[in-house]
């Protein structure tokens, strides 16, 4: 209750965030959904708890805020594409694009309207961990995808599902197990010069 001589103070607005504030945040992010208050952006179902979700950050509306994604109906606002220009980056590598260079695009604002890219190093910060999540990945639902070379087709694959990097050959169990074999018979079995010391060195005792 106010008295006469109070002065009632809203609370402030939350200012909106900048683009350089912006910028700061996780392009996309790929989480357990936390509530079920959430729907998708694309299928305007409701995202249950404990379900996977991707939230895209980006512009809507005049103000930054993360729209979320079933991981199928996220990849349907993506698309792959050649840059047209020498501008703009990666938003994970932050690596400028060359004109011509493959890329991969998702809708981060208005759906059809403002897109972010992504490079095919970048594709491995997000891309492998989403269709984790997917019963099976075709490749060629990926609008573009038909349009590209068949070289540039086995890139994106590679680096979609995360099998572009390469890791050292294991060693062979067979391999392995000779060299364990050799390694034991080093110990067990006493140099030739060693056997003679130690016939000396019994003779030396029965003189």
């Amino acid at each position: 209750v106010f008295g006469l001589g109070d002065e009632f103070h809203p609370a402030a607005p939350k200012p909106a965030k900048t683009k350089d504030e912006s910028e700061k945040e996780d392009a996309i992010v790929v989480e357990m959904a936390k509530s079920g208050r959430s729907k998708c952006c694309k299928c305007n179902e409701v995202i249950q708890d404990g379900d996977p979700r991707v939230g895209v950050y980006g512009f809507k509306r005049g103000s930054a805020s993360y729209a979320w994604f079933d991981p199928a109906c996220f990849l349907k606002i993506c698309k792959l594409e050649y840059c047209a220009s020498g501008r703009g980056k990666c938003k994970f590598t932050k690596q400028e694009f060359s004109k011509g260079e493959l890329r991969f695009a998702f809708e981060n604002g208005e759906l059809g309207k403002t897109f972010a890219y992504i490079s095919m190093e970048g594709l491995d910060f997000v891309l492998p961990k989403v269709i984790s999540f997917l019963p099976s990945f075709d490749a060629s639902d990926i609008t573009g995808y038909a349009d590209l070379t068949p070289e540039d087709q086995a890139t994106f694959v590679k680096a979609a599902t995360g099998t572009s990097k390469k890791t050292p050959p294991a060693a062979s169990s067979s391999g392995a197990a000779a060299g364990a074999a050799k390694g034991k018979k080093r110990a067990a079995a006493p140099s030739s010069s060693a056997a003679a010391d130690a016939g000396k060195g019994k003779k030396r005792k029965t003189a």
